[in-house]
């Protein structure tokens, strides 16, 4: 028996219990390992599982043990298979014939369905993603991406491969979105319509949060969350533009509330930071998160006055926006942005400004963090405009102003040329905040959880702008005073300015004080449960391959792997 392969080619078939003949193009056909390549075509394992055929090769044999595919070049940019084999024998096989009996008949691969693709418009919206962005980070013109969308163009098999790594989901999740389904609801709380609600609707969704955040399952799930730039335009319009719910005295199916219980609360806020601080978020978050769920949320269904609903509702705001630091230190971005989200929502409901600065301050960081310097600025400065509405005590400006100088100093650090003026601002910015932390006096009236922030603190934020604008002395000099002078209570604050203390030397050419300074962080970055404090550890270790080859570096290296372990290093 023989198989035509066009142009007059011919290829046999041997042994045939089962025949199997399709055209599919050439990156179609999978790879694995274990395959043997004979006559003359070729194909190279350039990316598993998928490779592309050599298309000037009119002819080849591939062989899996048991079995054989043969190949040839139709002369339409396309490949004809014919396989035989009575028995799928492996992970290669399976693949191989799913992608058979996806094409059998010489289905066009390109063929439109005409069915709208709701699932993957919303899985680009998540991120936060124009099409045109999306199509350039799937390797797709935006015409393509657009049609893909409309429903006009189907998707091959390895552009949803390449979906699949982009959005972090399953190759069936892909598939789902493709056959025109919706996007599988993960959560519902990072929509580009989660705007401000009513207070019973804000008190609902937080309590659903906290519920979802103390499941095991569901908590895996937040934690897989990507950060979503896409929907802090509407928290920010929200915050500034949509009316105030009234707070009116609520008459709830449970127990009467009192001060005394949001004292609790905050004194419990206040306790659960210092832990924090002490032992990394990782090791405080499910008890905060747990409080948060079984004596938070039964006190706001509660029954409470006016008065006391506004307190009420200001503590949980600083609870659950301790909730999202404690998720952004140990690097579940969406997770902690859903938290912000919702604190964010209950310093509204309170009318508390103050306490909201502080979340969009939260906020304003971690997109420094995730490198959105846009969003960083316009969060900064959202904070310091509520501080201003607050008529924020000395040294909550100065916190403010040294969060709006590092989002400036991030957009300078990611530019790809020098902003003169952008620099000027961040020297502005440090000398305002330097100014207001000196009008600080002892019976100002400040929230609690502006107590962390003492002189060595504004020296090591400072610090830290220097570094990401180039002055590197400066920073050096700044982050030395900053770790000689930070209290032993605050070990993750030491050990992020030891890092940022190496870095700076290593900005001025100091290799060997340097990489001192970052052994001292090593062993303190293994003692807490931060991943923010490895990932610091890491960046610095990737500004190292300039000198890949030194002795020194290669110790430091095999150094930082016997403290921290190769695995923690690499998942941080």
């Amino acid at each position: 028996m023989a198989g035509p392969v066009g142009s007059g080619i011919t290829l046999p078939v041997v042994d045939v219990s089962v025949v199997t003949v399709v055209t599919l193009p050439f990156r179609k056909l999978p790879l694995l390992g274990g395959v043997e390549r004979k006559g003359n075509g070729s194909l190279p394992s350039s990316s598993p599982p998928f490779a592309r055929a050599d298309s000037r090769s009119p002819v080849g044999v591939v062989k899996v043990v048991g079995l054989a595919v043969h190949w040839g070049h139709t002369g339409s940019g396309r490949l004809l298979v014919v396989s035989a084999a009575s028995t799928p024998i492996s992970s290669w096989w399976a693949t191989l014939c799913d992608v058979l009996r996806g094409q059998k008949g010489n289905v066009a691969v390109n063929k439109p369905d005409r069915r709208q693709r709701p699932g993957l418009v919303a899985a680009r919206s998540r991120r936060g993603l124009t099409q045109e962005a999306a199509a350039e980070e799937a390797g797709v013109s935006a015409t393509t991406w657009a049609r893909w969308e409309q429903g006009k163009q189907g998707i091959r098999l390895h552009s949803r491969t390449r979906l699949a790594e982009m959005f972090d989901v399953t190759l069936a999740e892909v598939d789902r979105w493709a056959d025109g389904q919706q996007a599988e609801p993960v959560v519902p709380w990072l929509s580009q319509e989660a705007g401000f609600t009513s207070l019973a609707d804000t008190v609902e969704s937080c309590g659903e949060l906290w519920r979802w955040d103390v499941d095991p399952a569901r908590r895996r799930l937040l934690g897989t969350m990507p950060f979503v730039p896409a929907v802090l335009s509407e928290w920010l319009l929200s915050w500034n533009l949509d009316p105030v719910d009234e707070l009116r005295a609520r008459v709830g199916s449970g127990r009467s509330v009192g001060m005394e219980d949001v004292r609790r609360i905050r004194e419990a806020t206040q306790a659960f930071g210092q832990m924090d601080e002490q032992f990394g978020g990782g090791l405080v978050r499910p008890a905060v998160v747990d409080y948060l769920n079984t004596k938070v949320a039964p006190l706001l269904e509660g029954r409470y006055s006016e008065e006391v609903g506004e307190h009420l509702a200001s503590a949980a705001a600083l609870m659950t926006e301790l909730a999202g630091w404690e998720a952004y230190d140990t690097g579940s971005h969406g997770l902690a942005q859903i938290h912000y989200g919702h604190a964010l929502q209950l310093s509204k409901t309170a009318k508390d400004h103050l306490t909201a600065s502080r979340i969009l301050s939260s906020l304003a960081q971690q997109a420094c963090d995730l490198k959105h310097p846009q969003w960083a600025v316009r969060l900064a400065s959202a904070a310091h405009q509520a501080g201003q509405k607050a008529q924020a005590p000395p040294r909550v400006r100065a916190h403010l102003l040294l969060q709006e100088a590092r989002a400036a100093a991030t957009a300078i650090a990611l530019a790809d040329t020098r902003d003169a003026h952008g620099e000027a601002r961040v020297h502005r910015l440090i000398g305002e905040a330097e100014n207001a932390f000196a009008q600080a006096a002892p019976g100002d009236d400040e929230p609690t959880w502006i107590s962390y922030f003492s002189k060595p603190e504004l020296t090591a934020c400072a610090g830290l702008c220097w570094q990401m604008i180039g002055e590197y002395p400066r920073a050096a000099q700044c982050a030395d005073q900053a770790v000689r002078g930070l209290n032993s209570r605050f070990p993750r604050a030491i050990q992020l300015n030891t890092v940022h203390l190496a870095t700076a030397r290593l900005g001025m050419g100091d290799l060997d004080h340097a990489l001192a300074a970052a052994k001292d962080a090593v062993p303190m970055a293994n003692a807490l449960t931060s991943r923010r404090s490895v990932e610091w550890v890491r960046d610095f270790d990737n500004r190292l391959a300039p000198h890949a080859d030194d002795p020194q570096v290669k110790d430091w290296r095999d150094f930082m792997r016997s403290e921290l372990g190769t695995q923690r290093v690499r998942e941080a």
